[in-house]
């Protein structure tokens, strides 16, 4: 009862005291990259230090698509762990935050101690410090956040993706095992409850609890880093134990084979993706933008969009380049030697029935040949083709000479000594060595391509 007593003449006091002091503050507004240090000058009343409370406020900036993926955070810079801090949007909400906490029927769980604490970019955030030590708040601005656009690119991906990652077993091993991993606490809390007497009171102590609990939660996660580097050894082996449980059980129940409990599995990513698409930024309204556009575009009807693409191609046809000479010429020998290759491939196969199509060639011994990587062309061939070709070059050479000799007739007519002597001249190289000439270069060409397509 004595306890009872000192308590509550010291929560007496200490409201005394707060209310002596609850006028005393200041406002500092700090733009993107400023920094204030801070040297407080506590005050003594009746024999109590108190802390003065400074408040530093971030106006915010306006909302626009290329501040998308703006993070800005008020980053203190202080030794000890002896300070509070008070999170509002105004400085009166934040001295009002202050005056709850250090009333009678406060419990001191609600305030936060830390020293990267982030605030809405696109409005205004004051946060009220209260200690005695010194220390140095910075207002960082990130204009680009990575792990915002990781996020953006995160849900697009699972949004897009969850048809095909229901059907997984990869994802199902990997979900099961993280999932276990992370819900282990929770199978802990609920062997604890069956050691508990199942009675109204302990129900009412559980729930009363909460409060406790989450206090307790919120340690751990401003701690988390700590907890695992100071006991390493015993969150690996958790990790390991929890996990290996996680895949036996997993591997026990396999993946589902219901269509129904896929559809169940795509639903839930598709939420989920929906909702890191909401989280990748805090301008929410371009955020609900963006996952609007995507669920259109996922329901989207493929056929419309074959047919928009098809009558954009129509109406604006690609500009086509056509092939050069060389081009062609590398293109038909590429093509040409490639379905060759398949041509044996597939008469090597066991889908060609080899003895009946030999039956059905006129020279068997050639097919063989050819099987066993000889050329598919005989030398009378090349020679008929190269020929031909010739022929076809010399008569398109005879058109452009009666060309040029009808510009030569219109010559000779203006000067006709110089006509009569181009004739006698181009008669006897004619009669004497136009016709060798022509053969022995027919076949020279035709054995250099013989040999060009023996050596292919």
């Amino acid at each position: 009862m004595q306890i009872m007593w000192v308590l509550l003449i010291f929560k007496l006091i200490t409201i005394f005291v707060s209310c002596g002091a609850k006028s005393a503050y200041n406002v500092d507004y700090l733009e993107p990259g400023s920094s204030i240090e801070v040297s407080p000058a506590p005050t003594n009343k009746l024999g109590f230090q108190v802390a003065p409370l400074r408040i530093f406020c971030y106006r915010g900036r306006p909302k626009y698509a290329p501040h998308l993926f703006h993070t800005a955070s008020f980053l203190l810079d202080i030794k000890d762990e002896d300070f509070v801090q008070y999170v509002a949007s105004t400085p009166e909400e934040v001295e009002s935050h202050r005056d709850s906490q250090r009333s009678f029927f406060s419990l001191n769980v609600g305030f936060s101690r830390k020293r990267n604490l982030q605030v809405h970019p696109f409005n205004q955030t004051c946060v009220g410090i209260e200690t005695v030590d010194s220390y140095k708040i910075n207002l960082h601005l990130i204009r680009f956040d990575i792990f915002k656009v990781f996020l953006l690119c995160l849900g697009t991906f699972i949004l897009f993706a969850a048809s095909k990652l229901s059907e997984n077993a990869l994802f199902y091993y990997i979900c099961g095992v993280t999932l276990g991993i992370c819900a282990s606490f929770l199978l802990l809390v609920y062997f604890v409850s069956k050691l508990l007497p199942q009675k109204p009171v302990m129900y009412g102590l559980m729930v009363g609890g909460w409060a406790l609990g989450i206090y307790f939660a919120q340690m751990l996660m401003n701690n988390i880093q700590v907890i695992l580097v100071t006991y390493q050894t015993y969150a690996m082996w958790y990790v390991v134990g929890s996990g290996f449980l996680s895949f036996v059980v997993c591997y026990r129940y396999g993946p589902p084979q219901d269509q129904r409990s896929k559809n169940l599995i795509k639903w839930g990513l598709q939420m989920l993706a929906i909702f890191t698409v909401y989280q990748s930024s805090h301008y929410t309204e371009l955020a609900m933008a963006i996952n609007v556009f995507l669920v259109i575009l996922y329901y989207f009807p493929k056929s419309w969009m074959a047919s928009s693409r098809s009558y954009y191609r129509r109406k604006f046809p690609p500009k086509r380049r056509l092939l050069t000479n060389d081009e062609f010429y590398e293109e038909g020998v590429r093509e040409t030697t490639r379905a060759l290759e398949e041509l044996r491939q597939y008469c090597s196969s066991p889908e060609c029935k080899q003895w009946r199509t030999v039956l059905s060639l006129r020279d068997p011994s050639r097919f063989a040949s050819f099987m066993e990587g000889s050329s598919h062309l005989i030398d009378s061939e090349i020679l008929d083709y190269e020929t031909s070709q010739v022929e076809i070059s010399d008569d398109e050479n005879g058109v452009n000479e009666e060309n040029e000799i009808s510009e030569d007739d219109s010559e000779t007519e203006a000067n006709p000594e110089v006509g009569n002597g181009f004739n006698r001249w181009n008669r006897s190289v004619g009669n004497t060595s136009g016709g060798r000439a022509n053969m022995s270069g027919l076949r020279a060409r035709g054995r250099a391509n013989k040999s060009h397509f023996q050596d292919d």
